[in-house]
């Protein structure tokens, strides 16, 4: 019998998960008025990535506000938004219980 593959790395267009174990983005619709990602999205993210997902994809995030599909998404609109959702990305990545899960924000 062969070795499963679901907990060996794999490598899509020059990204690399570190497992096949990926956790599919949720329309939680949890962000204020201002699309700022809050610590809600941290202790919610970034619980699934301790929990040993590869990758973890975040809900939806509007390029400009006009773009969200309610008052309560997340938004990517200026470079304030954008580093603070950041900042919580890097406090999962490499906290204490780092858990070096694959973020990137699709172009």
């Amino acid at each position: 019998m062969s070795e499963s593959l679901l907990f060996s790395p794999i490598t899509l267009r020059g990204i690399t998960s570190r497992n096949r174990i990926w956790v599919a983005p949720m329309a939680r619709y949890s962000a204020p008025e201002s699309g700022v990602p809050t610590d809600w999205h941290l202790a919610h993210l970034g619980g699934m990535a301790r929990g040993g997902a590869g990758l973890v994809m975040t809900e939806t995030t509007a390029v400009e506000p006009a773009g969200r599909l309610g008052a309560a998404d997340t938004g990517a609109w200026n470079d304030d938004r954008s580093t603070h959702g950041g900042n919580h990305s890097v406090r999962v990545g490499h906290g204490r219980h780092s858990c070096d899960p694959t973020g990137r924000l699709q172009p």
